[in-house]
């Protein structure tokens, strides 16, 4: 039967209501009879179908949540910051197309240069290149949404996939041999670029093209992993702050190895994240957590960089008088802002059952109030600020966190630990104290000389009304 919409299933108490004949002898009887088993037949054979549209629309409904696996950025989410999900130099399949010929143009011209050294650097000719990602076109194309793809025919889908992927194994490779004939902000431009929802790749794609290049595929694999590990920045001590995407780098080597129709680029990155998230315990209830990092700070509560460098590594440590809040440092700059938004958008439009990258926002929201809270993080080691002042950093997390609804099972114990500890009188007690006389090194002195001075004359006293 045809599929039947919401708007079209009726519950008409009248409908199929027949009108009460009036006898009229037995042929008008028999009529009569043949007219009510008639509509019983046709009451029944409606109300089926009634049923089974019930179950259509909504076994229809699921099929439509599954949609694109590369999908765009609903207008909704964009809202004023539609600049963050738009590629600035260089655009990657459909979505953006239009624009090569226009504002990213000047990086479209090094494609070819870059195709033609990938395809030389594999030794093989362009012709076995071309055929192989030829063989996996059709299924690319369910990667995207229908309405951006209906423009292109199949060899002109089958170029641009060709082109785009030759580039991007090819930029990868120039960056990490650095042999890269392009200006410096054109490469940081584009490694943006390349992490944006919109502008990404079918993965079938980049391994038809790997699987015959020269590195082949493990070690392909290898070289992208460590191109994205390059956006950990080095520090001097034992400790690595990690960029914000840094996270879907260190699980990358487990989930490569997962075959399925969902692997593109930005799905297979974050699937990584699934390294690192826990499964909540079952029977907990979501905590919120109603303290910023200043007001923790004024109970006790000490902030610790993690051992790790796993966003995920978020744990508290309580004890009698203070607890310690450890969590992984992380570094903040310009293209913070962008990428977290595309991941955001990633989740919101995959329907994922738990939206681990939204999560971790809301908390580093609930602990970032305004500049001062940046300042207490960035003091202890937890945030390096390449943004700027630390109230950009703070608009950042709290413009970004406004909308979001976090799963409430993630960082549900830690939440609870850290409201146990701030409601704790004997706690907050032992805070002021400690804020009052250990604040700095001269209050600390000014308190031991008050106390020597009290025992000194408690002693005097003693002595004068009991002498030796």
């Amino acid at each position: 039967m045809a599929e039947m919409q919401l708007n079209e299933i009726r519950v008409d108490p009248w409908t199929n209501r027949q009108e009460d004949p009036v006898s009229n002898g037995s042929e008008q009887g028999s009529t009569m009879a043949m007219t009510e088993i008639q509509g019983a037949s046709s009451q029944t054979n409606e109300c089926s179908s009634w049923l089974s549209g019930i179950m259509g629309v909504e076994e229809s409904k699921s099929k439509r949540q599954i949609g694109p696996m590369i999908p765009k950025v609903r207008d909704k989410l964009k809202g004023e910051n539609k600049g963050s999900y738009e590629p600035s130099v260089v655009s990657i399949g459909p979505y953006h197309y239009t624009d090569r010929q226009d504002k990213l143009l000047e990086v479209e011209k090094l494609k070819v240069q870059m195709a033609r050294q990938f395809v030389h650097d594999s030794k093989k000719d362009i012709e076995i290149l071309y055929s192989g990602v030829a063989k996996v076109a059709e299924n690319a194309k369910g990667f995207y949404e229908k309405c951006s793809i209906r423009c292109f025919d199949d060899e002109q889908f089958t170029r641009m996939m060709f082109l785009d992927g030759c580039f991007i194994l090819q930029f990868i490779n120039g960056v990490m041999r650095k042999n890269l004939d392009m200006y410096d902000w054109q490469i940081i431009h584009v490694k943006q670029d390349l992490l944006l929802l919109e502008n990404q790749l079918p993965f079938p794609v980049l391994k038809a093209l790997m699987s015959m290049s020269r590195d082949g595929n493990d070690q392909g694999m290898k070289i992208i992993g460590d191109f994205l590990s390059l956006h950990t920045l080095q520090q001097s001590d034992h400790r690595r702050p990690v960029w914000v995407l840094t996270w879907l780098v260190r699980g990358s080597q487990k989930a490569i190895h997962k075959q399925s129709r969902r692997s593109c680029c930005v799905y297979r990155l974050c699937e990584c994240l699934r390294v690192f998230f826990p499964k909540p315990k079952s029977g907990s209830y979501g905590h919120n957590l109603y303290y910023s990092a200043k007001d923790l700070q004024k109970v006790g509560i000490h902030f610790k960089p993690s051992k790790t460098n796993t966003l995920m590594d978020v744990e508290f440590q309580p004890s009698i008088f203070y607890g310690t809040l450890k969590l992984p440092a992380i570094t903040i700059e310009s293209a913070t802002e962008s990428m977290l938004l595309n991941l955001v958008a990633y989740e919101t439009a995959a329907f994922l059952d738990e939206p681990w990258v939204i999560s971790y926002i809301c908390f580093i929201d609930s602990l970032i109030d305004d500049a001062e809270d940046v300042k207490v993080l960035r003091s202890k080691g937890i945030l390096t600020n390449y943004l700027g002042p630390d109230r950009k950093v703070a608009d950042l997390f709290n413009n970004i966190g406004r909308s979001l609804e976090p799963n409430t099972n993630v960082y549900n114990g830690v939440k609870r630990e850290i409201n146990i500890a701030c409601e704790s009188i004997w706690k907050k007690w032992i805070a002021e104290w400690q804020q009052t006389y250990f604040s700095s090194p001269w209050a600390f002195i000014a308190f031991v000389a008050a106390s020597a001075g009290l025992v000194l004359t408690a002693t005097q006293t003693y002595y004068t009304v009991y002498p030796i």
